[in-house]
């Protein structure tokens, strides 16, 4: 096994603005099962530090074919009061690089309709 790294860079929608304190939990398979890796909190730039994660061997990326995938898959979950949570699956890491996971959150309106429809009208009926 080799290491592979990743960042997590949080920014507000439309990445105006970084947003510390978010809080970031990364999962993904280490020794066959799966668990947490580990737990981040962002700085002032929005930013987690880099995270060591286990990856397959380098040479699996040489040949065509591999018979297994040449990289480890990750998720990554980012929370912060205010905004809607965001859920990132099978993030690829591989040996020797770091991979940026950005994320723009949305802010959360409490108050706001979750489920919006069109009025009732009949297709052809008057108006």
């Amino acid at each position: 096994m080799e290491k592979g790294y990743v960042i997590t860079e949080v920014r507000s929608r439309g990445e105006a603005l970084p947003i510390a304190g978010a809080t970031v939990t990364v999962s993904g398979y280490e020794g066959g099962v799966f668990r947490v890796l580990g737990v981040q909190i962002t700085d002032s730039s929005g930013s987690t530090l880099p995270l060591e994660v286990d990856t397959p061997d380098r040479s699996e990326t040489l040949f065509p074919n591999p018979p297994e995938q040449p990289f480890a898959t990750i998720s990554i979950e980012i929370d912060k009061q205010g905004f809607l949570t965001q859920i990132f699956a099978e993030v690829p890491v591989f040996a020797g690089i770091t991979t940026i996971q950005p994320v723009q959150l949305i802010p959360y309106v409490g108050n706001a309709p979750t489920n919006v429809s069109a009025p009732d009208t009949e297709i052809g009926g008057e108006i």
